[in-house]
């Protein structure tokens, strides 16, 4: 492929969302309302601070299972459920901190309304 033809294609795997972005979010406002919406964009936030946090396990773990193309099937397969473990715990650890939090930011960091706040907390647990 030419330059200019993979160039095209970058730049319309940026804007063709967009456009798509702009012609279905105001619908979509209109359905479920400002402040839901607001609350989806802050769970969006979370889930990329959450896909960030991951402290680069998929990638070591890539690395180290490349590194390890000569080693026997159970320490490779050990090395997965070691780190198929961490994560999971490490899952487990944000979710309950997510949980117990949300009680105070809610009401105090977030303004919710009541409505919305009970559905939220239910969404929650």
């Amino acid at each position: 492929m030419s330059l200019g033809k993979n160039t095209l294609l970058n730049l319309s795997s940026a804007i063709i969302p967009m456009f798509v972005t702009l012609l279905t979010v105001p619908p979509f406002l209109d359905m479920i309302g400002l402040e839901r919406y607001g609350i989806l964009a802050i769970i969006w936030v979370l889930l990329g601070y959450f896909g960030f946090m991951d402290f680069g396990f998929g990638r070591a773990v890539a690395q180290r299972m490349a590194k390890m193309k000569n080693a026997t099937e159970e320490e490779r397969s050990r090395l997965l459920w070691t780190a198929l473990s961490a994560i999971f715990l490490l899952g487990i650890v944000a979710a309950f901190i997510l949980g117990v939090s949300s009680d105070y930011i809610l009401p105090h960091i977030i303004d919710v309304s009541n409505e919305n706040y009970v559905e939220i907390s239910k969404s929650i647990f």
